[in-house]
C-alpha cells in the first residue's frame, strides 16, 4: 500500500531538503509527537489545524525547491538547525506577506 498523499509529500521533502523529523516540527510549529505520525505513520492532517498544515507544507516545498535555505548544511550543530529553520519559516513568511515588488 503507497503511503498517503502528505506522507509522501513529506518524505520527499526531507529527502531533498537535508530535513528531519525535528526540523519539521519548528517548521510546522507542532508537537514532535504530531510530527511523527504524519511522517512514520501516515496520518493525514484534517480540520482547521490540517488546512494550515498542507499550506506549511506547500511553502516547504517550494523553499526546498528554491535551495536558498535548503538542503539545511549537514555541519549545523542541533541548536544552529532550529535556527535556520526558525529564520528560514520567518523570512518565507514574511516574503509571502510583503512580496518584492519590480523595479522602474
Amino acid at each position: 500500500m503507497a503511503p498517503p498523499n502528505f506522507q509522501r509529500r513529506l518524505l520527499a521533502v526531507m529527502r531533498a531538503g537535508g530535513l528531519i523529523k525535528s526540523d519539521l516540527r519548528v517548521w510546522f510549529n507542532r508537537p514532535w509527537a504530531t510530527v511523527r505520525t504524519w511522517v512514520e505513520h501516515g496520518h493525514e492532517p484534517t480540520g482547521p489545524m490540517g488546512e494550515v498544515a498542507y499550506e506549511s507544507l506547500a511553502l516547504l516545498e517550494a523553499a526546498v525547491e528554491d535551495k536558498r535555505w535548503f538542503p539545511i548544511p549537514r555541519e549545523l550543530s542541533w541548536l544552529d538547525r532550529r535556527r535556520h529553520v526558525e529564520l528560514a519559516r520567518k523570512d518565507i513568511d514574511r516574503a509571502q506577506i510583503f512580496p518584492t515588488r519590480a523595479t522602474k
